[in-house]
């Protein structure tokens, strides 16, 4: 069984299509994540052809699924062949799914010597240091819920949900933990982190996964999930100390971010130097210097997830998931 998927692309020659070619022709992704695919078409004599329709097909639809775009959605381990169809003309690729291990545990980035602020299993909500800013969210937008697998604290995290017509803009609940003074100029925080698959990107691409506020709030910085629609998603940091500073991926790269599996996010701050790392899943993926905090330290941790961005509507329930905070300084 096959599901089917069309597109378009941009105007072209009349010339009919002779050959197509999908790329790339192989690719292994492991459960939950995606693979984009692009086909190339040809008249006869080997020009390249635009704007004329293209269809996909996932040969096994039960491991994986393509969109109109030919973006693939990994849902089961498998093999399944991936096609590309215009005017009769037809290219393949092969996508392998694999299972991934399960995810390592510990803080492999967090500084030799330093202190523990918090280390939290998340198995209650108001409790360990942290509290919550809007009561009425509990047991809803914020509530505990039982999954199996969590890498760090099974079965136990909490869930944030964002139901079908929730309004861009906001966060379904907020818990934060405040720092005790005095506060500190360098500070580790990781966490476990799952997506819900599937998960529809702000239209603003803006998908907030966490704050740490220094003199503040509002003087934070915030790491968010990028990416609109069904993605591709990466992360992103965003400073607000004064003036808003988007800080892309400049040394690894996390696209596509697999939805639905758990991902471990570790960051490290430090004013000596103005210094701003993040991992995921233990690879490094941003490196910068010259970072301008404030000069009153960090001072709150939060977890207050915002989808968005202003406007848009959810069309489908989505949810985050966190599994494990741990937060030290020297």
């Amino acid at each position: 069984m096959s599901n089917v998927a069309s597109g378009t692309t941009a105007a072209g020659a009349p010339q009919p299509v002779a050959s197509v070619v999908v790329s790339p022709t192989t690719a292994s992704v492991g459960v939950g994540g995606t693979q984009q695919f692009t086909a190339t078409l040809r008249d006869a004599s080997g020009n390249v052809l635009t704007g004329r329709a293209t269809s996909w097909t996932s040969s096994v639809q039960s491991i994986a699924t393509v969109s109109a775009g030919g973006l693939v959605t990994a849902l089961l381990a498998g093999t399944t062949t991936i096609t590309a169809t215009s005017e009769g003309q037809s290219g393949t690729a092969t996508m392998t799914v694999t299972v991934l291990p399960p995810p390592s545990t510990g803080w492999p980035h967090e500084p030799a010597g330093y202190r523990v602020i918090t280390d939290y299993d998340m198995h209650a909500l108001n409790d360990g240091g942290w509290l919550n800013s809007y009561p009425s969210q509990l047991g809803s937008g914020i509530s505990l819920a039982s999954v199996a697998g969590a890498p760090a604290s099974a079965p136990t995290v909490w869930q944030f949900a964002y139901p079908a017509g929730y309004s861009g803009g906001s966060a379904p609940g907020t818990e934060y933990y405040p720092i005790s003074a005095p506060y500190p100029t360098a500070l580790y925080v990781g966490f476990w982190w799952k997506p819900s698959n599937p998960w529809q990107g702000h239209s603003s691409g803006v998908n907030k996964l966490m704050f740490v506020y220094a003199g503040g709030p509002p003087a934070g910085l915030i790491i968010k999930m990028l990416g609109t629609g069904s993605g591709p998603f990466r992360t992103q940091v965003t400073t607000e100390f004064g003036t808003t500073t988007n800080w892309n991926e400049n040394v690894g790269s996390s696209s596509p971010l697999a939805l639905g599996q758990w991902h471990r996010i570790e960051m490290f701050l430090n004013y000596a130097g103005g210094v701003l790392q993040w991992w995921v899943d233990g690879v490094l993926i941003g490196s910068y210097t010259g970072i301008g905090y404030p000069n009153s330290g960090f001072n709150q941790l939060e977890f207050s997830p915002t989808w968005g961005g202003v406007g848009d509507t959810k069309s489908e329930t989505d949810y985050y998931w966190y599994d494990q905070v741990r937060a030290s300084r020297p």
